[in-house]
């Protein structure tokens, strides 16, 4: 009688035969995915565990054994050498003690010889701004910190208060590749310098500053001088938060006060005397300076003058001090009691608009200067 055997695949990558009977269940085998640890530490510091003498910088100067101490040590009577006195067992302990607390390797690693040590930069990236009809973009500023002991940097955004924008960190510490037309490879301190644009995950950060120490340290390893430090750009949400400028400031002032006084004269209100303090203090009081003109003219003379000031309300009058016989018509006042006006204008249309007076004040008649 023939044997029928009856198999049942268990999977569809196996194609053997299994008996379909207890204790035969087929597996499969899955290969392991499991990344193993490369970052390891050795004696000069961080090292890869994948190449471990990728990291180690080959110079010239890097500590050799001596194979002489080896030589010797193979002859077996070396023990019976009593030429140089044995160092017992107290001071070896203290050489090792003293070992410990003094060594120093030649060669220092760089989370040793920069421990500590950050480079800070001041930066900007533009953000778009979509369906908003008053600003199309956005200029968010950062700080970027390149960390010197292991290479690694941060981008942090400073926090406004109600800005209504997530900010803080912005990318966390890590090392930070560069973009594949750029070389690739990870970004060092050689590739920021004040005034460049890195690319950091596909955003473009427009550095425009760094603090003391990092321009010092570019000058003491790299023999490199900085760019002078940039002001960000303003963008139309910033610009509109800026204060108004002072003329702008003062001309809505005077356009408001002009439009209360007419209302409250239209309404039946008297007019403000804004100089009676100014008059009930300074009544009857004037200022007499005397004065020349020398008419630098082909029939020009000197002639002299005398200079009222009157301090009630600020006006100035010129009478023409005229000696015996001068041959000049006899018109005494030569400028009659008004405010005189640093900065003439003539109107050239009635209604037109004039610009505020400037008139002469005390403190700008001095004697032996020119008005």
């Amino acid at each position: 009688m023939a044997t029928v055997s009856v198999a049942t695949p268990r999977s569809a990558r196996s194609n053997t035969a299994v008996p379909f009977l207890p204790g035969y269940v087929s597996h499969d085998v899955k290969p392991s995915k499991n990344k193993s640890q490369t970052l390891a530490y050795g004696p000069g510091g961080i090292m890869d565990g994948a190449n471990p003498l990728a990291l180690i910088p080959q110079r010239s100067d890097m500590p050799k054994l001596d194979f002489n101490v080896l030589k010797q040590l193979q002859d077996p009577f070396h023990r019976f050498d009593y030429s140089t006195r044995s160092v017992t067992h107290d001071e070896r302990d203290q050489m090792k003690e003293s070992a410990r607390n003094t060594y120093r390797p030649a060669n220092q690693p760089a989370w040793l010889k920069h421990d500590r040590q950050v480079l800070k930069f001041d930066a900007y990236f533009q953000e778009p701004v979509h369906e908003n009809p008053k600003e199309t973009f956005r200029i968010r500023c950062c700080v970027i910190y390149f960390y010197l002991e292991d290479g690694t940097m941060m981008v942090s955004e400073p926090k406004v208060e109600n800005s209504g924008i997530p900010q803080g960190t912005f990318v966390k510490r890590h090392r930070i590749p560069k973009p594949n037309n750029l070389g690739g490879g990870y970004y060092g301190f050689a590739d920021l310098r004040v005034g460049m644009t890195i690319s950091l995950y596909s955003r473009a950060f427009r550095i425009t500053g760094c603090d003391d120490f990092t321009r010092h340290f570019y000058e003491v390893s790299l023999s490199a001088r900085m760019a002078p430090n940039e002001d960000a750009p303003l963008d139309s949400f910033r610009a509109a938060e800026l204060p108004d400028p002072e003329p702008l400031i003062s001309a809505r002032k005077a356009a408001l006060k002009e439009m209360k006084d007419f209302n409250h004269i239209y309404l039946g209100g008297n007019r403000r005397n804004e100089k009676l303090q100014q008059y009930l203090e300074n009544d009857r009081r004037v200022l007499r300076f005397n004065c020349y003109w020398d008419d630098a003219t082909k029939y020009g003379v000197r002639k002299y003058y005398t200079l009222h000031y009157y301090l009630a309300d600020d006006t100035i009058e010129m009478l023409e001090s005229l000696p015996r016989n001068a041959g000049c018509d006899p018109y005494p006042v030569f400028w009659r009691r008004s405010p005189l006006r640093k900065n003439p204008h003539v109107c050239p249309a009635p209604g037109m608009e004039e610009p505020e007076a400037i008139i002469y004040k005390p403190e700008d008649l001095i004697v032996g200067e020119c008005i």
